[in-house]
């Protein structure tokens, strides 16, 4: 009898913690235009670019209708200051409606750049 109800005070806790853990599966932010935004579509891609540095920014404003619509904007930085190193940042913030969600997130990323072919446009 005592190993049953500490079977039921065992289920009751691990409940608790699996119905208190909260889940962000609804807050992957979507872009239509997500290739001006390449550091959050791909943080390998750091230092890809033709010149020394990119800045990009994107804004997604759903259902614009309601009285507080969902807003998704981010903004990133990348630059190669050397030949081979690159490092960047990115930026997003996401806000749901009428609920007051947000969801803030600041990422920073780098790269060591292997370059290598006839004229040294292929990257590793």
């Amino acid at each position: 009898m005592k190993i049953l109800s500490k079977l039921k005070v065992y289920v009751a806790i691990i409940g608790l913690i699996i119905c208190s853990v909260k889940s962000f599966a609804q807050t992957d932010p979507h872009f239509s235009q997500y290739y001006a935004y390449p550091l959050w579509l791909n943080p390998a891609l750091t230092g890809v670019i033709d010149g020394d540095y990119r800045a990009s920014a994107n804004f997604k404003q759903q259902w614009g209708a309601l009285n507080s619509s969902f807003l998704t904007a981010g903004a990133s930085y990348d630059m190669a200051p050397k030949k081979n190193f690159a490092f960047g940042a990115t930026i997003l913030n996401q806000r749901a409606g009428e609920l007051d969600f947000n969801y803030l997130t600041a990422l920073v990323s780098g790269s060591y750049r292997l370059r290598f072919g006839f004229e040294g446009l292929q990257m590793i």
